[in-house]
């Protein structure tokens, strides 16, 4: 059965951020990452909270790819503060650590650790009862993660290095935001690698085995805008329209990957970040064409049909799924994204020797289940890893 399951509300376009002084709210923990993003949120968030008549504790310092002591932590600072919404601010990382955080808040009693790794392991999940005590919102600034619409929230084990993409619908934020005004200042390095996640959500929802129409038709006009607009973007970060496009491209790929999953191009990216802390776009983003190519023989016509939709010529449906792959190869030069021996950087060495121990974690992932073509072994991530390396395309 197909479904597609969103936030109760989802604001959108320049300007919505002011939504906030509507909402009705109390008390406000604003929870958000580094100091770019700390300073917009007490330019921007922190005003229109107070100047609306509500409480606000700005709670920084979310760690890019949050580990789980990070959900101990704000767990905390959310019991001492009592609030009866949470404010996800930031990318990803801000949004998915606001959301375990949540979960914990409103059931502290459970074990942190012990819970992430049972959630963030198999089949999609149901939480114990949340929104007793809190609702959360969440407001995106960057245009790739997806978070503020979708089931997931991914954490770090930092002692096993691994990454536990804990997903369940409770966790949807009640509340969405996504005012492109708020990504006018993100640097073109992190335009890039958000972008190239919006584009792997949208392929991977495209061609997964949950059969989902409504879903499909999103990821397609994702796909098209992440490859009409991510250039501009790039090229130009105050390119006001390019900005509200990649927005766009940004919901429409997490509405469409959080109804109908991901492939193994996330599985690969989970475990280059569990164990060197890649981030997470750029992580998809080395991985994506040679995950294609994997595919291929399974979803040749599913690709052929992406290929058709953003222009690509060919009549063979063979020409046309091999021509996505250097459509993606492309782009990723036009936007300065590196090949994986690149990426890793002063982590090679330690990528060369635990190979065996990466491509595991890969294998583990629960993503590999919705994977158009059968994953049989480690084995199988492995050498996908390795084409990565080496740049070695079959179809390419």
């Amino acid at each position: 059965m197909a479904w597609i399951r969103l936030p109760r509300e989802i604001a959108f376009g320049y300007g919505t951020i002011n939504h906030l002084a509507e909402m009705d709210m109390k008390r406000v923990a604003v929870i958000c990452g580094g100091a770019s993003t700390t300073r917009l949120a007490e330019e921007r968030i922190l005003p229109l909270l107070k100047g609306s008549g509500k409480e606000a504790e700005l709670m920084p310092g979310v760690r890019p790819e949050p580990p789980m002591r990070q959900v101990v932590e704000f767990k905390e600072r959310l019991l001492e503060f009592e609030p009866d919404w949470i404010l996800g601010f930031g990318g990803g990382s801000a949004i998915d650590l606001a959301k375990s955080a949540w979960v914990f808040y409103e059931q502290p009693e459970l074990p942190v650790e012990e819970k992430i790794k049972e959630w963030g392991t198999g089949p999609i999940h149901t939480l114990p009862p949340i929104r007793r005590k809190a609702r959360l919102v969440a407001i995106e600034t960057t245009s790739g993660t997806g978070t503020a619409v979708t089931r997931g929230s991914v954490i770090i084990d930092e002692v096993g290095k691994k990454k536990y993409p804990v997903r369940s619908y409770d966790i949807v934020p009640d509340v969405a935001i996504y005012d492109p005004e708020v990504c006018l200042a993100m640097p073109p390095h992190i335009t890039a690698n958000t972008g190239m996640d919006a584009l792997t959500h949208a392929i991977e929802a495209y061609v997964s085995t949950q059969d989902n129409a409504p879903a499909e038709w999103l990821a397609l006009r994702a796909i098209q805008y992440v490859f009409r607009y991510l250039p501009r973007a790039y090229a130009n970060p105050v390119d006001r329209e390019a900005r509200e496009k990649m927005h766009e491209a940004n919901l429409m790929a997490a509405i469409a990957f959080s109804n109908a999953s991901l492939g193994i191009t996330h599985a690969h990216a989970h475990s280059l970040g569990g164990h060197y802390r890649m981030p997470h776009g750029l992580a998809n983003a080395v991985m994506l064409p040679y995950v294609i190519d994997f595919n291929i023989p399974a979803a040749e016509a599913k690709y052929a049909e992406i290929a058709r939709f953003i222009g690509l010529g060919g009549l063979r449906d063979a020409d046309l799924a091999a021509g996505l792959i250097t459509e993606v190869l492309r782009l990723e030069k036009l936007v300065g994204i590196p090949g994986l021996k690149d990426a890793l950087g002063d982590d090679l060495d330690d990528f060369l020797t635990n190979l065996d121990s990466v491509a595991k974690d890969a294998f583990d992932d629960p993503t590999v289940a919705t994977n158009p073509r059968k994953v049989s072994s480690p084995a199988d991530t492995k050498a996908i890893y390795q084409n990565a390396l080496q740049g070695r395309l079959i179809h390419g």
